[in-house]
């Protein structure tokens, strides 16, 4: 059994109901809480950032980050938003020992 301040899963039933949770459209929550997601707010700039930084974690070893005419584009050699995925890291660093 567990308990969530004080009180077990099983009385959790009783007082959260399946109507309580709130139902959002994401694009929305995005647009409204974008520190949830992106650290500095989003600007295209760190956003562009983002994407190179996701296509070295995700094999990418020759990645360009361009702007041009205001436009940030961010390119690779291999197309690394289509699968099979391949993290080339590992996304949490090993704890240190000793």
């Amino acid at each position: 059994m567990v308990r969530v301040y004080g009180r077990s899963t099983s009385s959790l039933a009783a007082v959260y109901r399946l109507d309580d949770l709130p139902v959002f459209q994401v694009v929305d929550h995005i647009r409204r809480n974008p520190r949830m997601y992106v650290w500095d707010g989003g600007t295209p700039l760190s956003l562009a950032w983002l994407l190179a930084r996701d296509a070295t974690t995700l094999g990418a070893t020759h990645v360009q980050l361009d702007v041009v005419d205001g436009w940030y584009l961010v390119s690779a050699e291999i197309d690394w938003l289509q699968p099979p995925y391949q993290c080339k890291r590992s996304p949490i660093p090993p704890l240190a020992v000793g």
